[in-house]
């Protein structure tokens, strides 16, 4: 037995090797970035997969030493456009408000490294700034200002905006290429800000489109899933523009949203992890989001891969490689923010300085729940993340106190309402679609509720009346809304004593739920929720929020699928 133990893991390593390895069928030593035995005979270790790594690129060899020194590109320059007045007042908004506030808790470098250098030389960067800028205003002052007047300047500049994109594709170089792709990220912004969602996904699908054919020759496909590598020299713009990509794709994907088409891994995980510390919070979000949409698009195809294929084993070791991945990263976390969770656990508050760095454990414990729940298990199970679900609560807790203290001040804070980067709202929604508990759910939707806020394509109105419908479908035959008391105070939360799951019938749980925005309007929603009933067939449900009440829908049979 111990001889079969030990032929087993010696096979199970070479699977899990790298690709070279495994073309030669050899035992890989699994050497992070690159192999050994790759390295050692002058090969290109084509890396793990999902997991990263790889390199030892002929290109690589000869430039390492320089690789550090390479500065980031010259965007072509373009003889300059006449600015109005109307416009550079829309422009300094931009650079005053919209660049910080878009950038988030954490400093985006999408807005540093691209964005705000290309207003100077490109015409089509510059008119959709002044569209988003003036989009943006359009939302903090909107009872202030004409909504006709206003509206017909946004899509001039828009207009505006795409005469000279239509000139730089003409080039089809890479200069010209990554102008199109900032542009198609300002596009997506300032659609997803008017509340057409729609055209926002049009232009996010198109960005990724042109990301895909870009980076063809470096891409890899596993199960389905599509790995857009970056080139080991790629400068810090492409990454920028990446990484930026990327983290509106996990919005999307976050939000149940179906972009079934566009199963793109811009984000590689690296297994490499920087050690010993992250050199900040910036870093420690950009390895965790990599990590994150792993684990999305791994818990997607688990979803649609038979579990008796080769396939299936091997999106599971890709489960088992994200927790490793997880456990890895918190880790670091604890030595490059020593005593923070102490800190967090006994005093219950936290400096503004620290809210990043509680925002990025909330995400770590949610990414943590949705690996473990990623198998096919029955959704009683999440009763078992109890004292995770209550560990985001709390932190959210300390997040919206912030954020009221935040708000009363005389400029308020431009980080409250960001237009693309990462909030707290996302682990508020999962908690309250997931958790057992119906006291912290319920706590979740009271504080989405509370306050209109919103980060990229979430809503937090939109997402608490999508939490409480799921809710009161799940519960509507139980006694939870007759025995939960509503009467705690919303910025506090009690200890793990006061709260107990309630055992739901497994045929009145969702193990899908799915959000499509309708009628290019961020209040108008579709809503489909999906459950197994107690003789194994699919119940599917389906209802409309206009803005104010939901209304059920027929489903059709093409939506059983």
């Amino acid at each position: 037995m111990s001889t079969l133990r030990k032929r087993g893991a010696g096979l199970r390593k070479v699977k899990t090797g790298c690709q070279t390895c495994k073309v030669r069928k050899i035992k890989c030593d699994e050497g992070r970035p690159v192999c050994s035995r790759c390295l050692s005979t002058g090969r290109v270790c084509d890396g793990y997969g999902i997991w990263g790594g790889g390199g030892n690129s002929y290109a690589s060899r000869y430039n390492t030493a320089n690789k550090e020194n390479v500065p980031s590109p010259c965007i072509k320059q373009s003889p300059s456009s006449s600015v109005s007045k109307d416009e550079q007042s829309y422009l300094h908004w931009f650079k005053l408000r919209i660049a910080s506030s878009v950038a988030g808790w954490f400093g985006s470098r999408f807005w540093a490294l691209t964005v705000l250098p290309a207003l100077s030389t490109e015409p089509a960067i510059l008119h959709a700034a002044v569209a988003l800028s003036a989009a943006h205003i359009s939302c903090e002052f909107g009872g202030k200002i004409s909504p006709d007047v206003h509206e017909r300047f946004i899509l001039q500049q828009y207009s505006k905006a795409i005469h000279y994109l239509q000139s730089a594709m003409l080039h089809n170089d890479r200069a010209s290429i990554t102008i199109v792709l900032i542009a198609c990220q300002l596009f997506t912004f300032l659609e997803y800000l008017r509340g057409r969602s729609k055209t926002a996904e049009t232009h996010l699908r198109s960005g990724l489109k042109l990301l895909r054919d870009l980076h063809s020759s470096r891409s890899v496909e596993h199960f389905g899933v599509t790995l857009v590598k970056a080139s080991p020299l790629a400068r810090a713009t492409e990454v920028a523009i990446l990484e930026s990509f990327g983290t509106l794709h996990i919005q999307v994907d976050l939000f149940g949203r179906d972009m079934a088409d566009m199963n793109i891994l811009l984000q590689p995980m690296q297994v490499e992890l920087p050690q010993p510390t992250f050199s900040n919070a910036q870093d420690a979000r950009g390895c965790l989001d990599k990590i994150l949409h792993g684990i999305l698009l791994i818990s997607q195809r688990l979803r649609t891969v038979g579990r008796d294929t080769d396939d299936y084993a091997r999106l599971v070791r890709g489960r088992e490689g994200a927790l490793s991945q997880l456990d890895a990263w918190h880790e670091i976390f604890a030595k490059t923010f020593p005593g923070f969770e102490k800190s967090l656990l006994v005093h219950g508050n936290i400096s503004f300085a620290d809210l990043p760095c509680s925002l990025l454990l909330n995400y770590h414990t949610m990414a943590t729940i949705m690996c473990k729940g990623a198998l096919p298990l029955p959704e009683s199970t999440y009763a078992a993340f109890t004292a995770d679900f209550l560990s985001i609560l709390d932190s959210s807790v300390i997040l919206f106190n912030a954020y009221s203290v935040a708000q009363s001040l005389p400029e308020g804070l431009d980080r409250a309402n960001t237009i693309v980067e990462f909030g707290w709202i996302p682990p508020l929604y999962y908690t309250a679609i997931k958790c057992r508990v119906p006291r912290i759910r319920r706590h979740a939707i009271r504080l989405l509720d509370r306050v209109s806020y919103k980060e990229g394509i979430w809503d937090s109105l939109l997402a608490a009346s999508v939490a409480r419908k799921v809710m009161e479908l799940e519960e509507q035959d139980s006694a939870c809304e007759r025995d939960v008391q509503h009467d705690g105070a919303l910025d506090e939360v009690c200890g793990m004593g006061a709260y107990s799951p309630v055992t739901l019938p497994e045929s009145s749980l969702f193990h899908d739920v799915h959000v499509e925005m309708r009628d290019e309007a961020m209040s108008r929603a579709r809503l489909t929720c999906r459950r197994w009933r107690s003789d194994s067939s699919l119940e599917v449900i389906q209802c409309c929020w206009d803005g104010e009440s939901w209304v059920h829908e027929d489903v059709e049979e093409k939506d059983m699928d």
